[in-house]
């Protein structure tokens, strides 16, 4: 009887890697890597608006507000719930 090949599949949010290997002690070898181009871009790419201004409490100064969560986490999440 031949034993059945062994697979592995390695992934994240935009990276997946499948390994096989044709003994449950032999080596494993890459056979296809997938990458999902649109979740790897910059962060800047992911939003489309500047961060949002604020006024200092006290005085003229302004800064930029920075989000809660980065845009990759928020894309990631929108992928899976669709």
């Amino acid at each position: 009887m031949s034993e059945a090949t062994m697979w592995l599949l390695v992934a994240d949010e935009a990276r997946a890697a499948l390994h096989a290997a044709d003994t449950p002690k032999g080596p494993l070898s890459e056979v296809q890597d997938f990458i999902d181009a649109a979740n790897r871009l910059p962060d800047r790419d992911l939003v489309t608006d500047r961060p949002g201004r604020a006024f200092d409490s006290s005085g003229e100064g302004r800064h930029a507000l920075e989000p809660h969560t980065e845009p990759g986490e928020v894309e990631a999440q929108r992928r899976v719930s669709a």
